[in-house]
């Protein structure tokens, strides 16, 4: 596996020498209306964080951007108090009471290796500890904000509509059930893959950029469906099923939208890509010339303090809000409460988390983690 990886990263800078493929698509329906769709990475490295031009290119023309939740719905306090609720043991119980003596001392163990106090994690669910260590992890190694973001922020300055395909309390409903019922296994595996999760997306980086969604599906989705089928089945294919009724309404309007979901939605048998087809869809790659390619962390940087030019007025309260919202999201744990630091840490992190990285391997036999 390590020499087919290998292959791709290679192939993938010798291609972008003349031209630049991106996992962007054109969807046609039989009146010729259009829907535009793009596979995103929902974090990236502050150090690698260029967009290939295809997205610009399909965001300008586009009149409507889609994402999986609409950003501007989301509300942090809400969202603390429902993972404060759902991610933490109540009447006595504690890590150390409900899962293994054996796991609870890796588990222990992990945490004295990387300076960390296992009595204040000890009332976290196995979900929330393992993304709160995950999301350290993204920190150290340099995460910022992925494509997703990246258009949000500049859509709500443009004053472009921007519609979700399910809302944040799925997703949370979502986030909270990982590992629901096989939490030693979960536990076990989740720190057994600990050290490899920053070289993961750097993988999944390079593979995505080069626009390999089937290389990305080999390598990783693949064994995800295999060893965790219930969990692919909730995670990937019941969600893509739900969207692909909402992508249809999109091309019976005249406007023409862009939809941007995780990459892992677009890749195997069981992707968007596939089910558009089969309702007799065209779908189409979008292949572009190669240019200079949007960089997030300059645009931001660029535009944090100047007030967008000939916008409507209405656009002024939500651009007040995607400062604040950033801010909410970018303060230290000095400044706010553990449960809202824990909170906000694992929350960055859950996307990349269920979208392929833990359930991976593939080479070892994960039967009594999903007959549950």
């Amino acid at each position: 596996m390590k020499k087919i990886c290998t292959v791709i990263i290679l192939f993938a800078g010798l291609q972008t020498a003349l031209f630049s493929e991106a996992s962007v698509w054109k969807v046609t329906s039989k009146k010729g209306n259009i829907v535009y769709l793009g596979g995103t990475i929902h974090l990236l490295f502050k150090d690698n964080n260029s967009i290939p031009k295809e997205y610009d290119w399909v965001y300008e023309n586009s009149e409507t951007l889609i994402l999986e939740v609409d950003m501007s719905k989301i509300s942090p306090p809400k969202m603390i108090e429902y993972i404060t609720k759902n991610g933490v043991y109540k009447d006595g119980k504690t890590l150390e009471t409900e899962l293994s003596p054996e796991v609870y001392a890796k588990l222990k163990a992990y945490c004295e290796e990387n300076s960390l106090q296992i009595s204040v994690l000890k009332i976290m669910k196995p979900w929330m500890v393992i993304n709160y260590l995950m999301a350290l992890k993204w920190q150290k190694a340099g995460i910022t904000d992925g494509v997703d973001k990246y258009y949000f922020n500049k859509a709500v300055e443009d004053g472009r509509k921007v519609i979700g395909l399910e809302t944040i309390q799925y997703q949370l409903k979502l986030l909270v059930s990982l590992g629901e019922g096989y939490e030693n296994e979960y536990v076990v595996d989740a720190l057994g893959d600990m050290d490899q999760a920053e070289n993961h997306l750097h993988k999944i980086v390079d593979v995505w950029r080069s626009g390999q969604e089937q290389e990305l599906y080999e390598l990783f989705i693949k064994n995800w469906k295999v060893n965790f089928p219930t969990m692919y089945n909730n995670l990937l294919v019941k969600r893509n099923k739900r969207w692909i009724p909402k992508i249809a309404g999109f091309l019976r309007t005249p406007e023409t939208e862009l939809v941007l979901v995780g990459v892992g939605h677009f890749s195997g048998p069981d992707s968007v890509l596939e089910m558009l087809k089969e309702k007799g869809y065209t779908v189409e790659k979008l292949i572009i010339e190669t240019a200079p390619e949007s960089n997030p962390e300059d645009a931001l940087e660029e535009n944090a303090d100047e007030k967008p030019e000939n916008k409507p007025e209405k656009n002024s309260t939500n651009i007040l809000f995607r400062k604040d919202f950033r801010n909410a999201w970018s303060v230290g744990p000095g400044t706010e409460n553990p449960a809202q630091y824990i909170f906000r840490i694992a929350l960055r992190s859950f996307d990349v988390r269920y979208g392929f990285l833990q359930y991976s391997r593939g080479e070892q036999n994960y039967t009594s983690m999903t007959s549950g």
